[in-house]
């Protein structure tokens, strides 16, 4: 399936609602409300360098047009991670 501009902007928008200084214990709500609220399932992935590019589904079905893309940067001290993530 192909997802179009609007719904591509209403991801980024609840997406840029957990970007920066986060606790790590927080990302799972991000995962719970981005399938709750728009059906969306971001397959597992492996960080490379802190950096993923991953495919997602919509209602089952596997996106096209679009990959969910998430960095992180982990800071040697303190306890909040620098998260950046999106939908492409």
């Amino acid at each position: 399936m192909k997802i179009n501009q609007k719904f591509r902007n209403q991801l980024n928008e609840l997406a840029s609602r957990y970007t920066g200084l986060r606790h790590p214990s927080e990302m799972g709500e991000f995962y719970e409300r981005v399938q709750q609220e728009f059906d969306v399932v971001i397959d597992m992935f492996t960080l490379v360098n802190g950096r993923a590019s991953v495919v997602y589904s919509v209602d089952g079905d596997e996106v096209e047009n679009s990959l969910f893309v998430y960095s992180v940067y982990e800071p040697s001290e303190g306890v909040k991670n620098d998260y950046n993530f999106y939908f492409s």
